[in-house]
């Protein structure tokens, strides 16, 4: 007999329970939901963060620009 090198396939028997390599795991909507909201958070958090860095980065630009065109005309 040979031993194949791919993963077995999932298997969902009647209660929602899906087998995987041995183990079980009661999967319901409320879980990829949960998940999908963290991530969707995250993003959100992540783009927020960009943007201060962002604004930051802008401002200390316009600020050395402005102390250089000041320093230049005197």
């Amino acid at each position: 007999m040979k031993k194949h090198l791919y993963l077995p396939a999932k298997k969902t028997d009647d209660s929602g329970t899906k087998k995987y390599l041995g183990q079980e795991r009661r999967t319901t909507t409320d879980d990829r939901g949960e998940c999908a909201s963290l991530f969707k958070k995250s993003t959100l958090l992540i783009q927020v963060v960009q943007a201060l860095l962002l604004s930051i980065f802008l401002i200390l630009f316009l600020e050395l620009f402005a102390w250089s065109v000041a320093s230049a005309l005197n």
